[in-house]
C-alpha cells in the first residue's frame, strides 16, 4: 500500500511537471506570437508622447500665467498712476 502511494505521488509529480512544461511554452508562445515587444515598444512611446505633451502643456501654462502677471502688474501701474493724478487734483483744489 506504501508502495503504491508512492508511485501515485511521482506519477502525479510527473504530470504536474509536464503541465508545468506544456503551459510555460504556451506562454512563451503566446508572447512570440502575439508581438510582445512591439506591444511594449508602442505603449513606451506612448508614454513618451503623453509626457511631452505635459511638458508642452505645462510651458503654456507658464506662458499663460506671465501674460496673466504682466497684466495685473500693468493694471497696478494704471491705479498708482491715477492715485498720483487724483492726489496732484486734490493738493491743486485745496
Amino acid at each position: 500500500m506504501t508502495e503504491a502511494q508512492g508511485q501515485k505521488t511521482v506519477v502525479v509529480a510527473k504530470h504536474r511537471n509536464v503541465d508545468a512544461e506544456t503551459h510555460l511554452r504556451e506562454m512563451l508562445k503566446e508572447i512570440q506570437d502575439s508581438k510582445a515587444f512591439e506591444t511594449l515598444a508602442k505603449m513606451e512611446q506612448d508614454a513618451t508622447e503623453a509626457a511631452t505633451l505635459a511638458r508642452a502643456a505645462a510651458e503654456v501654462d507658464v506662458e499663460y500665467q506671465d501674460t496673466e502677471l504682466a497684466r495685473e502688474f500693468a493694471g497696478y501701474a494704471e491705479e498708482a498712476s491715477l492715485d498720483k493724478d487724483l492726489a496732484e487734483l486734490k493738493a491743486k483744489v485745496q
